[in-house]
């Protein structure tokens, strides 16, 4: 399975390039990848997080920080895939809280987020997961995505 994330990898940090929004924001100093965390009990069950996974590649190949703990998953909740567009967001509503001891040893008000999750379903979940690190002071919050479920 890593050579099959190596080669997509490969491929999407490549688009990642041709992106100039993108392009220009991860040149900017103190831009982080911030992967979207698990729910501790689907991280045992799994025995890992894929978005924290290919989050450390990616962060490594656009050359910027890789922040894996600011967010925690507190609320267990139903896999966003599985629900109607209408459920998302009452599903993931309140799921996420702010790693407070991570926050401290950065500056928030200073801190360039790229907020990662593997697959884009409604948004719900970047955009829950956003409004928390928002709340919390952080100025600049993107969303980046590996594929998107129609």
């Amino acid at each position: 399975m890593t050579d099959l994330a190596e080669t997509i990898l490969e491929l999407f940090l490549s688009f990642c390039g041709e992106d100039r929004g993108l392009t220009k924001f991860v040149s900017q100093e103190g831009v982080y990848l911030v992967p979207i965390p698990l729910h501790w009990q689907r991280h045992n069950w799994r025995g890992f997080n894929q978005a924290e996974l290919l989050g450390q590649m990616i962060a490594d190949g656009l050359g910027i920080g890789f922040i894996p703990d600011l967010l925690m998953r507190h609320k267990k909740t139903k896999p966003q895939s599985k629900l109607d567009k209408e459920t998302r967001a009452k599903n993931i509503q309140g799921a996420f809280a702010i790693n407070k001891k991570t926050l401290k040893l950065s500056n928030s008000k200073t801190l360039k987020l790229l907020l990662f999750d593997d697959v884009w379903t409604s948004g719900a979940t970047l955009k829950e997961a956003g409004q928390v690190l928002k709340r919390n002071g952080v100025k600049q919050v993107w969303g980046l995505t590996l594929a998107r479920k129609e």
